[in-house]
């Protein structure tokens, strides 16, 4: 373990470095995204929701499991509507595993190849929950 540690810290630079470059901000659309999460704006909003759902994952009440998160996650992806971005009614405390698999929907029903679809929002967070669980049960991307 203490090999693997010294040899992280080492590394982490690098890892970082790439993530961003990959992940964070790929293009101008994740730059963007990016940048508003590290705005006070942000901030303020991310306490707001928190504060107000109890650290708690949204989507795991529905299933009567309590489950501590510390992520605020937009229910419309921004990707999908950039305009919902301060919107709290568009904001939910979600755990990393309903994060995980919600991402995952998202990817199947908002977008195909990287290409923004023509589809309905959904903003009902137990269709979001019924959907993202179906999608991980069925494997296959789901349009309604």
């Amino acid at each position: 373990m203490e090999k693997r540690l010294k040899w992280h810290n080492a590394h982490k630079k690098d890892y970082t470095h790439k993530y961003n470059t990959i992940k964070r901000v790929r293009n101008d659309v994740k730059r963007e995204q990016n940048g508003f999460y590290h705005t006070k704006q942000w901030q303020t909003l991310r306490q707001q929701v928190l504060d107000k759902q109890h650290y708690l994952c949204q989507y795991c009440l529905l299933h009567e499991r309590v489950t501590p998160a510390k992520t605020v996650d937009h229910r419309v992806s921004l990707v999908f509507d950039p305009d919902k971005k301060a919107d709290v009614s568009n904001l939910d405390t979600i755990c990393p595993e309903c994060h995980h698999l919600k991402t995952e929907w998202e990817q199947t029903y908002y977008f195909k190849n990287g290409i923004k679809q023509d589809v309905d929002e959904i903003k009902d967070i137990k269709m979001i929950d019924y959907v993202m669980r179906k999608v991980k049960k069925s494997g296959d991307g789901v349009r309604l």
